[in-house]
């Protein structure tokens, strides 16, 4: 049997607040004329020639009693117990406080940490320390929540586009940013949506509407975080990158996750083009030891050129497609004020792990597997 939830809760007393004190009925008169009232009601039911209920009564007005003349205190801890608390001491005691009308509000308290799981402790400084930090790349940090703006709009995916149906991307139901108006960056962004603008496009030809894009996600890539960088960024030759979580809603299979992790970066600079991207990932996924990578032309919404980076995995027996990578379209830089190349990659890391450990299940990584973790010598040395 499943033992009662314990919770610890600090509960303050808001009785030295004047405002309060004048809205309570933790005046010792009106609380004696509560507690003269109770014992009305509660004298003719009592059977006091039954033992336990005479205690049970007694016991009831000496509590009232000691909270009647007890001094105030700024903070009482109290251990509740999340099945019985209506049958115990602390249950008799919170009930009466409640009829005694003392006013208290819930002091807020910090839970404790989770331990780090797997990719956190091994997979992500992993990558962090083998690929980024010898590029001489900087890390990028940023929320889970985004304004559709800059996880769609910045990159130049029209408002109509099928990757932004809620059966792809999570909405949080009813939240906007407010803040985001149609004037300065934004006005740009959709004016470059609607003919555009100034980068020699035509644009989408329809009528952006700002309340699209005040709209908040889940993000779907950290290709938001590398193009907020890029639109603050003062020095525009930049190198940076980010590996955290996305989100996106998707069926669950051998090589789909609704969460999974990312490493999106991003290099700016004068004369790089397609030629430097393609070098820069074969040297990438050689580090990683992965031989069958190849690079395909395919169709993104905000790079052109665009490359689909896939690689082939024994256990699988299939070609795995690892990410997406480009040059970003001047639809996507020039409203951000930079007129340089950029070149842009973001591949899943769970499926590059999936080819690296010669796994059947990307969901084998968040398995309780204590004997696949101690077979692998990076683990089990760490």
């Amino acid at each position: 049997m499943r033992s009662p939830a314990v919770r610890k809760k600090e509960i303050m007393s808001t009785s030295s607040d004047p405002l309060s004190r004048a809205h309570s009925l933790s005046d010792p008169l009106r609380s004696f004329t509560w507690m003269l009232i109770a014992l009305a009601v509660l004298f003719p039911l009592v059977n006091f020639h039954h033992l336990w209920t005479t205690v049970a009564v007694v016991s009831s007005l000496l509590v009232a009693l000691a909270l009647l003349v007890a001094p105030h205190r700024k903070v009482n801890t109290i251990y509740m117990s999340a099945s019985h608390s209506g049958s115990s001491t602390v249950g008799l005691r919170l009930k009466l406080v409640a009829i005694l009308g003392h006013k208290f509000r819930l002091a807020s308290f910090q839970p404790p940490q989770a331990k780090p799981g797997f990719f956190r402790r091994f997979i992500l400084p992993y990558i962090r320390t083998k690929f980024y930090m010898g590029s001489r790349l900087t890390e990028l940090q940023g929320d889970s929540v985004q304004p559709a703006f800059w996880n769609f709009d910045a990159l130049f995916i029209p408002q109509d586009h099928p990757g932004r149906d809620m059966q792809d991307t999570f909405y949080i139901k009813d939240e906007s940013d407010m803040k985001l108006a149609r004037k300065g960056l934004v006005d740009t962004v959709a004016r470059t949506h609607e003919n555009g603008w100034k980068t020699g496009s035509v644009g989408w030809s329809y009528r952006w509407s700002v309340e699209e894009a005040r709209r908040l996600v889940l993000r779907t890539h950290n290709t938001v975080l590398t193009v907020r960088a890029l639109s603050e960024s003062k020095e525009r030759e930049a190198r940076v990158f980010a590996v955290s979580k996305i989100y996106r809603n998707e069926n669950l299979d051998y090589k789909h996750l609704a969460e999974f992790h990312q490493m999106d970066g991003i290099i700016v600079g004068k004369g790089l083009n397609v030629r430097h991207l393609m070098g820069f990932l074969r040297e990438f996924y050689k580090k990683l030891g992965l031989r069958d990578v190849k690079l395909w032309p395919t169709y993104f919404p905000y790079t052109e050129p665009s490359l689909e980076i896939t690689a082939y995995s024994e256990k699988a027996k299939d070609w795995i497609e690892l990410g997406g990578s480009g040059v970003f379209r001047p639809e996507v830089t020039w409203p951000l004020g930079v007129k340089v190349p950029v070149l842009a990659w973001g591949p899943g890391i769970e499926r590059l792990m999936l080819i690296r450990y010669g796994l059947e299940d990307l969901r084998q990584l968040y398995d309780s597997d204590l004997g696949w973790y101690r077979r692998r010598p990076e683990i089990a040395s760490s």
